[in-house]
């Protein structure tokens, strides 16, 4: 029997598609997501948000971290 709700989900329906989507980018629906209250980009965020990367990328079961430093493309939009 599966018990994985995901599967119990039309896969047509609108929330399972992103999810699928969000698969795809992140790799699973297990992530951790980290954020700030820092509006401004600044050297001094910058080197933390570096550090703590790294940091995370080391701990064990870690399989990925996608932060502004492991990005390979960055695109900027404004809001409506």
């Amino acid at each position: 029997m599966d018990s994985d709700p995901e599967h119990a989900m039309p896969a047509n329906m609108p929330s399972r598609i992103a999810t699928d989507k969000i698969d795809a980018v992140f790799g699973s629906t297990d992530a951790v997501m980290i954020v700030s209250k820092q509006t401004t980009f600044l050297m001094q965020y910058a080197c933390r948000v570096q550090k703590i990367s790294k940091e995370v990328s080391r701990i064990k079961g870690v399989d990925k971290v996608m932060s502004l430093f492991e990005a390979k493309k960055i695109i900027g939009q404004t809001a409506p």
